[in-house]
């Protein structure tokens, strides 16, 4: 049992590091999925080094005690990564983020004193530490400083108001049972991803690289690797002399700092100009996680943070030419579907990139997608893509799958003119610099007997659907 531990949100970005980290040094992981039969949470922790051997996983619901328990029994440790985590505007806040995260870390809590675990992990955030904006500005924000909660009621911060009610419930409960209870708070988590989802510092570090210039005034403390969030958990876990936050970020800066660093290696991308002090009042600090530094860890370089998360952007190319010069070496049949943004109604829980692209639309982003753009598809036609190119063998080679190439632009306008009551902002039409408008750019898959739904009706079904769902009114 000693090796044995659980690790909830598995299947997640910061879940996935931990999983593979844990893996690594021998250890045997019940990790937490929500779907148990979705390849896109369980395939690529089965890919793992040891998971043939030592994962098992779980299929669970933070707010249905009896799969928390069923998770944590026979565990000596326990990793609560699980958490709701956006910056976006929610709808409904106490179901997305506020019961999830308090009651679901309760939930936890009580299921591992329960089952006998000696030391819980809780995964908490620098968003449980700012925004505090009546904090000294010449004293750090280190890990005595706490989120004002009234301010963030004020505010509609809701995701910084979730993690910090979640952890103030966890120390509560520690000091109310006894249960060893020890607490990590990562910053802005950025590098390679192991899930095939992005985490929401991944989708907001995509957007700076597309000429977003959101400062993330209350939502950033500096950035932080994947691995080293990881190597953070495992040591507050396995040094006992670990006790209270750990605040987790390679040194406390502002968004600027990493603005401008991303901007000084990619001069190539459309990173927008920022002054350097977008935190008022957060005071920088080289060594501000110097807990987590006098346990040993040795945190990676904003600079080669940045140079890791940017291989994301050329992963699908990447990943794509892999199979081609597989396929041509071994005389596999591959055939490939190039899908361009995706939207329509979507039948899984979570939205997809696109579709956050979508409803961030409606609610006024200006973001023009420059180099992430050739047109809509409806996630219906992607699957019929799918299943004609498997079904016809004289479908060969790659498939564009858009219903025409066309700008953002083209798309932002009919948005625009199919619901003027949003808040769709004015755009220009060629937001695409060198590409080419082409009605039938999908031909090959057109002449496979593909008839490709019309721009009109997937923004109609994309929308009609959002609002059922409770994501827009």
């Amino acid at each position: 049992m000693e090796k044995v531990v659980c690790v909830t949100g598995g299947s997640g970005a910061i879940g996935s590091w931990l999983v593979h980290l844990l893996l690594d040094r021998g250890y045997t992981v019940h990790a937490t999925v929500q779907i148990l039969n979705d390849e896109a949470e369980t395939k690529h922790l089965e890919a793992l080094d040891g998971a043939p051997a030592r994962l098992r996983l779980f299929q669970m619901d933070l707010l249905d005690y009896d799969s928390v328990l069923a998770t944590v029994c026979g565990c000596a440790g326990v990793f609560h990564v699980a958490s709701p985590c956006t910056i976006e505007q929610v709808q409904d806040p106490q179901k997305e983020l506020l019961d999830p995260a308090i009651k679901g870390t309760l939930n936890v809590l009580t299921a591992a004193k329960e089952a006998g675990v000696r030391r819980v992990v809780v995964t908490s955030s620098i968003s449980a530490i700012v925004p505090s904006p009546n904090w000294p500005g010449d004293v750090p924000k280190r890990e005595n400083c706490w989120t004002d909660i009234e301010f963030c009621k004020q505010k509609g911060l809701w995701y910084p108001l979730s993690k910090t009610l979640a952890e103030k419930a966890a120390w509560d409960f520690a000091k109310e049972t006894g249960l060893d209870v020890v607490v990590v708070n990562p910053g802005t988590v950025v590098g390679p991803v192991i899930a095939p989802r992005l985490n929401a510092s991944m989708v907001m570090f995509v957007r700076l690289l597309q000429g977003c210039d959101d400062t993330y005034e209350n939502f950033f403390m500096g950035p932080v690797h994947f691995k080293d969030v990881a190597l953070a958990h495992i040591l507050v876990y396995e040094n006992k002399s670990a006790v209270g936050r750990h605040l987790c970020v390679e040194a406390i800066s502002h968004y600027g700092d990493f603005v401008a660093k991303v901007a000084e290696l990619y001069p190539e991308y459309n990173v927008p100009k920022m002054q350097r002090d977008t935190q008022p009042g957060l005071l920088r600090v080289k060594d501000g996680s110097k807990k987590l530094m006098d346990l040993g860890l040795q945190f990676i370089p904003m600079e080669k943070i940045i140079k890791d998360a940017l291989w994301y952007p050329l992963s699908k190319t990447l990943a794509e030419k892999a199979a081609w010069d597989f396929a041509k070496e071994t005389g596999l049949d591959v055939v490939v579907v190039n899908p361009g943004t995706v939207v329509g109604p979507v039948i899984a829980p979570r939205l997809n990139a696109s579709m956050v692209m979508f409803v961030r639309l409606l609610q006024g982003c200006d973001d023009t997608y420059e180099n992430f753009f050739m047109g809509p598809v409806h996630f219906k036609d992607v699957a019929l893509a799918h299943i004609l190119v498997y079904e016809n063998k004289s479908a060969v080679g790659r498939h564009l799958c858009v219903e025409a190439i066309s700008h953002y632009g083209d798309f932002v306008a009919k948005v625009a003119e199919l619901y003027p009551e949003y808040n769709v902002p004015k755009m220009q039409r060629d937001t695409q610099p060198g590409l080419l408008r082409v009605k039938d750019g999908s031909k090959k898959l057109m002449d496979l007997g593909l008839q490709f739904i019309p721009m009109e009706k997937i923004i109609k079904d994309a929308v009609e659907d959002l609002k059922r769902k409770g994501f827009i009114s």
